[in-house]
């Protein structure tokens, strides 16, 4: 996992050097380039201040669930770790639980599923090797299970298999190369692949 961090204190620098994370001390008017630069650079950001100043920081980054990085948040005392932003895919929730007892500090990790302890199933996709088609539908299906309801999940790599309401979950099983001639259209390719 790449990680980034970045301090705003001497106090907050020596933090990142106890976590031997690679900790930049941020300049005077710095963190929106440092932010810039990192965000879809990184698995993971840890910022070691305020959540007020990640939060203004990663903000205009936010995009989505399934591609945003981990961000994490340390206070300068190392007192607690606060999982921010992509707790789940991204590994958020994961990391703080390590600063948290690298640092013996108090893991904040706020996830419904989580602090439930009902399993978070794009986790259990992803530990189990599948890719989700329609991550719209996880909260759903999160609510379900937190409300102790069936929820529907099916495994297909077939789209003429979808169901209105159920996850899709693909198995990371089918490989596809495509090589084509020149003057080939993207529209010949996509038609290509979809038959196959």
């Amino acid at each position: 996992m790449k990680i980034a961090a970045i301090a705003f204190s001497e106090r907050g620098a020596e933090l990142g050097a106890t976590l031997e994370l690679p900790t930049t001390r941020c300049p005077d008017g710095g963190l929106a380039d440092w932010t810039a630069l990192h965000f879809n650079a990184c698995d993971a950001l840890v910022f070691i201040g305020s959540c007020g100043i990640a939060v203004r920081a990663i903000a205009p980054h936010v995009h989505c669930k399934a591609s945003d990085p981990a961000v994490v948040v340390v206070d300068e005392l190392g007192t607690f770790a606060i999982a921010l932003l992509s707790g789940h895919l991204g590994g958020a929730n994961a990391l703080t639980a390590t600063l948290a007892t690298k640092l013996n500090a108090m893991p904040v990790v706020t996830t419904a599923t989580d602090i439930a302890g009902v399993a978070a199933v794009d986790v259990w996709a992803q530990r189990n090797g599948f890719a989700i088609a329609n991550l719209e539908r996880v909260k759903r299906v999160s609510a379900r299970l937190l409300n102790t309801g069936g929820a529907d999940a099916y495994i297909s790599f077939h789209a003429s298999d979808a169901q209105t309401d159920g996850l899709r979950l693909i198995p990371r099983i089918v490989t596809l190369g495509i090589g084509c001639r020149r003057g080939v259209t993207l529209s010949a390719i996509e038609s290509a692949v979809a038959q196959t």
